[in-house]
């Protein structure tokens, strides 16, 4: 997630108290029900919930239960990127534990990602805005996601209009039609076609 002026909501859970919540205070719009399918059968392992975007498993937003797997997951991680491989980043240390085991095992029917974590569909809590899931090739938000990330947003004059917009959205506040056509409104909403289309008009001229 990336922080600005005013930030987009970045928090979430698929538990129906916080979306009530959630609700009445007005931050978020109505959240459309969670499609998360965990294994039934190993469901009282999982401990991370990850999505992945079109160049792998996402670190933007991720959900983590307490645990002995979790703790000792998130020491192991800081180690890698800051001590044994500080030319790793986090999402490269997230991607190394989470898939190299797995990868290197290599029996017939094993999981591609650690027992203890869940790929789930990106949109439920990491949606991006319109013109990175162009070129990211992932999800885009659409109304009733939970959130919307700007991934590599980080420079305040460009950035703090899309995060003032998203949240007005979030709060449910009635924008102008003619917002529509407009670059704050396309980068964030699109379609992401149209929001690239307009950003590469612009970068020629």
């Amino acid at each position: 997630t990336v922080s600005g002026e005013t930030e987009a909501p970045n928090s979430a859970s698929s538990r129906q108290p916080l979306q009530e919540d959630m609700e009445r205070s007005g931050v978020f719009a109505e959240v459309r029900p969670a499609e998360i399918s965990v294994d039934a059968d190993s469901e009282a392992d999982i401990d991370l919930l990850i999505t992945e975007e079109g160049w792998g498993l996402s670190s933007a937003n991720w959900l983590i239960r307490r645990s002995e797997w979790s703790i000792d997951f998130l020491d192991r991680a800081f180690r890698l990127c800051h001590e044994e491989m500080p030319l790793f980043g986090d999402q490269d240390a997230m991607i190394h534990l989470l898939l190299n085991a797995p990868a290197l095992d290599g029996r017939s029917g094993s999981r591609a990602v650690d027992p203890h974590a869940a790929l789930i569909p990106q949109h439920e809590i990491n949606a991006y805005d319109a013109l990175n899931a162009h070129y990211m090739q992932a999800d885009a938000y659409t109304d009733g996601d939970l959130l919307i990330t700007f991934p590599g947003c980080k420079e305040a004059r460009s950035c703090n209009p899309l995060f003032r917009l998203a949240a007005a959205h979030g709060r449910g506040e009635q924008r102008d039609a003619g917002e529509q056509h407009m670059w704050p409104y396309m980068r964030v909403f699109g379609p992401p076609e149209a929001a690239a289309a307009l950003f590469e008009v612009s970068s020629v001229t």
